[in-house]
């Protein structure tokens, strides 16, 4: 029981650790030869501006790949302006 519960401890802690400065340098570097503009709101909050002609489900695609880089807890949102911000679009949660 002890053991389960210094697991569970674990896993709370890891998944809601910020995105490293690091990490949020490649992410944003990946995004922009991409031609996606970026902007970190928080170190768990990542803010993508669609370019324009990229589908609801084709923003989700690029969400759930980076979620999948296991940075631990951060939200992706899309907006149609991120300097407003404005245009909020979709949300993808990343749990790893």
């Amino acid at each position: 029981m002890r053991l389960l519960a210094l697991a569970l401890l674990m896993v709370s802690q890891i998944s809601s650790a910020d995105v490293s400065k690091k990490g949020q340098t490649i992410f944003s570097d990946l995004l922009i030869q991409q031609g996606l503009q970026t902007y970190w709101a928080t170190d768990k909050s990542l803010w993508i501006q669609n370019p324009g002609g990229m589908t609801k489900m084709d923003l989700e695609g690029i969400g759930n790949t980076l979620c999948g880089y296991n940075q631990g807890f951060f939200v992706v949102t899309f907006w149609q302006n991120i300097r407003v911000p404005s245009g909020k679009i979709v949300t993808v949660t990343c749990r790893n």
